[in-house]
């Protein structure tokens, strides 16, 4: 009866401890992830943005149907996540899959693709051989999002293009969370915080800037501000410097470093030397140096532009008349930068290559307690041209002596984080009654060698602007737009950036062993097939002896 008694105790005990631990479960939610490279969580900045949908979320994704086995591992990670996405969405999540190839009307399909495309949504081309026939396929990476009566489009496929298709996939898989966040922050985004572009110094127009500046208007409120009227920078979150061609008066300079040194945050794009572009159509240009009094302060900050050109051999291209009648050739440009080696900070993880034109390179200097970042990198096969220099169309018609490009890696763009210094430490206030605040909060800039990495160029036939980014002669998108937005995300502290940090590992199968028949048939068959069962087999057997010998002798 003891025994009996001790066994329902034990038994009540085992069902109320059950009992608790859901009733626990249904009040605090938690989960747990035993994976290495935690790619079952979901970011704080996730929860956050979650937590914000207040109605119906629908997300419909069009990868799906016939797929090939990598584009079937992205369609199962964009699955696995938006599940993971709905736990925090309090019911509000409602997910679709659909599969745009599978109408069987011509026409419709058609106009279906056509309508993704217009939605922003970028089709992948396959042509398929099967039996001695060629097929076209498309399939459409991305997702509509709809909140409200508003929707946006996220794309997957966003990594370096460069690379193979599986490790180019692989970028898209771990970019998941972060597209699928971007979109819905759009929708659901309250905060916005104050962003200033300067003007008043031959900066870069609004036309030049609107692909920029409407970018960054879905998530911050922008605002074009003269500091010879406008002197009230603490109001903003941050502060974009683009270009220019006059020289900054000591009194505009100290309110920017003011601004720094209370915590504010920067970026600044600058080119390197002078050229005048437009020279460049007659044939001939040239480089010069230029000054518009902004070198101190950068030089303060920890890092100086150097008064060159980067030109490489990995490079866009450009127009250059090469026939008797002035027949226009595209040729290679080296003065036309494309840069796609980056660092693993997450402002430039897994972004596809950017443009640049007229680039120059960063040289880091002493600046005691500021961490140095460099992000983007020119190729292995680099070279510096001083100014100043001529710059002319007619060298492209020559071979590139590949000995001369013996420069690799030159940093492009800068991350500056810490306690800066004031440039005007022991030195009175340029303006009167104001007192110099010599380093007080921890801030960032961010320092470009390049204007044109934010530059757009301008239809003005039809009033419109390029896509930032956009080369009209190869008709290809490069990622400066994403770089920006990043930029700016990140000097904000806006979470969502983290996302882009999170690294899933990728365990590709041995080759080697794969190929090799013998080493195929050992683990396919003898590792995954007969060890087991073995194994099974033997524990069964010697439990069975130990249970005989056991009750034998009682």
């Amino acid at each position: 009866m003891r025994k009996k008694k001790q066994d329902i105790t034990e038994l009540l005990l085992i069902v109320g401890i059950f009992i608790n631990v859901n009733i626990i479960g249904s009040v605090y939610f938690f989960r747990i992830d035993f994976t290495e490279d935690k790619r079952h969580s979901v970011s704080e900045a996730a929860r956050e943005i979650m937590a914000n949908v207040e109605e119906k979320l629908y997300v419909e994704v069009f990868l799906d149907g016939d797929l090939t086995p990598n584009y079937e591992r992205l369609k199962r990670a964009i699955r696995e996540k938006l599940n993971q996405l709905s736990v925090y969405a309090r019911g509000h999540l409602q997910i679709k899959f659909t599969d745009p190839a599978s109408e069987e009307d011509e026409n419709i399909r058609k106009r279906l693709y056509a309508q993704l495309v217009q939605k922003g949504i970028t089709p992948k081309y396959f042509l398929e051989e099967k039996n001695g026939k060629k097929t076209e396929k498309y399939i459409f990476p991305g997702a509509i999002i709809s909140y409200k009566e508003r929707e946006v489009s996220a794309n997957f496929l966003k990594g370096n293009s460069i690379l193979p298709e599986q490790r180019l996939v692989h970028q898209a898989v771990e970019n998941v969370e972060f597209e699928f966040l971007n979109a819905i922050r759009k929708l659901t985004n309250k905060d916005f915080k104050s962003v200033a572009i300067i003007e008043g110094h031959g900066e870069l127009s609004r036309e030049e800037l609107m692909e920029a500046t409407n970018a960054l208007n879905e998530n911050y409120a922008t605002e074009r501000i003269n500091l010879s009227t406008d002197t009230n920078l603490s109001r903003f979150s941050a502060i974009i410097v683009a270009g220019g061609t006059t020289k900054w008066t000591e009194q505009e300079k100290f309110l920017l470093d003011q601004y720094i040194i209370n915590g504010g945050r920067l970026l600044i794009l600058q080119d390197p030397t002078d050229v005048r572009k437009d020279s460049l159509q007659k044939g001939v240009t040239y480089s010069l140096i230029k000054d518009i009094n902004l070198n101190d302060l950068l030089f303060k900050l920890g890092v100086r532009i150097n008064p060159a050109l980067v030109t490489d051999v990995s490079s866009s291209v450009t127009y250059v008349a090469t026939g008797l009648s002035g027949e226009m050739q595209l040729l290679n440009f080296p003065y036309y930068p494309i840069l796609y080696n980056y660092s693993s900070h997450p402002i430039v993880k897994n972004l596809d290559a950017m443009q640049a034109r007229f680039a120059g390179t960063i040289d880091t200097v002493k600046a005691v307690g500021i961490t140095k970042i460099p992000l983007v990198f020119t190729s292995k096969q680099s070279k510096i041209i001083n100014a100043p220099s001529q710059i002319s169309l007619e060298s492209l018609k020559k071979d590139l002596q590949m000995e001369d490009y013996n420069q690799s890696y030159l940093p492009v763009v800068y991350l500056l984080e810490g306690k800066f210094t004031s440039l005007y430490k022991n030195r009175p206030s340029p303006i009167d009654g104001t007192k110099v605040t010599v380093q007080n909060k921890a801030s960032k800039v961010i320092v470009c060698a390049d204007v044109d990495l934010i530059r757009n160029e301008y239809n003005y036939r039809i009033n419109k602007p390029v896509p930032l980014g956009y080369n009209t002669e190869t008709r290809y998108l490069f990622s400066n737009k994403d770089f920006i937005l990043n930029a700016i995300d990140y000097l904000c502290d806006q979470k969502i950036i983290y996302a882009k940090a999170k690294e899933i590992k990728l365990r590709p199968l041995d080759t080697a062993i794969i190929n090799n028949r013998d080493e195929r048939i050992w683990w396919q068959y003898v590792v995954n097939l007969i060890l087991p069962i073995s194994s099974i087999l033997l524990l069964a057997l010697a439990l069975n002896i130990l249970r005989k010998k056991k009750y034998t002798r009682f």
